[in-house]
């Protein structure tokens, strides 16, 4: 048996994910917003999603930050736009 990262064990079969975007969601990547016609409906489910999975991959953004000049530059080009967490949530 082969190495298992931390990521394939909290997230166990990725085959129940039916899109990219369910595992987004999923690891706490993206907003829980719902936008019917660009207005506002809800924020529900701030909180559902694994979030050892969201730390672990914001820990690994942070460290490519860190050591990697092109991913720096562009969180920097998007801190400038935005704020720090939606910024290294792009990173992640």
């Amino acid at each position: 048996m082969g190495f298992v990262t931390p990521w394939a064990l909290e997230t166990g079969p990725i085959e129940r994910f039916a899109r990219v975007g369910n595992y987004a969601s999923y690891s706490r990547l993206v907003g829980s917003e719902r936008l019917s016609n660009g207005k506002r409906k809800g924020r529900g489910n701030a909180k559902s999603g694994n979030k050892y999975l969201a730390w672990a991959y914001l820990e690994a953004a942070n460290f490519t930050e860190r050591y990697n000049p092109a991913i720096k530059r562009y969180d920097q080009r998007k801190r400038a736009k935005t704020n720090g967490v939606v910024a290294i949530k792009t990173v992640a």
